[in-house]
């Protein structure tokens, strides 16, 4: 699987195929169509193309015991090449139900006001940044 990391060159901010502001000009997508789309617009430049193994964390839900594993696609590694930070996998997402994914969007706080399909919840989900467990920790769906 390919990560493609973009970043907003042009303007303040952009909202079309993916959305960046000045604050977070970084955008991350595993889909080469997307990705190649928001640069052919002249308002993203792909910085890097990364080969990446999805890790497989466990949800850490206390209240749901039988938790779904998401995967964690990486973005950002540490001093010794382990990831440490990621985005939860658009694809894992969408195999969840809608109920779930919306109890999900609460606890992580990400805002889907106005939001009533899956495939929306799944990508505002999937566009928080969050921590890589190290092995004996959980994982953080908390934004920064």
């Amino acid at each position: 699987m390919q990560t493609f990391h973009l970043q907003l060159i042009k303007g303040r901010s952009y909202t079309g195929i993916v959305s960046a502001t000045r604050k977070k000009p970084d955008v991350y997508t595993d889909d080469e169509k997307v990705a190649k789309a928001a640069e052919a617009t002249g308002y993203f430049k792909i910085i890097e193309v990364t080969e990446v193994k999805p890790i497989p964390v466990e949800k850490t839900f206390q209240e749901n015991p039988d938790a779904d594993t998401i995967e964690i696609v990486p973005t950002a590694f540490g001093v010794s090449g382990e990831p440490t930070d990621g985005h939860l996998d658009y694809t894992s997402l969408m195999s969840m139900t809608l109920d779930k994914l919306k109890d999900m969007a609460d606890k992580m706080e990400v805002d889907i006001t106005g939001l009533r399909k899956k495939s929306e919840i799944a990508k505002a989900i999937s566009a928080v940044e969050v921590g890589i467990p190290t092995e004996g920790s959980e994982a953080d769906f908390s934004e920064e």
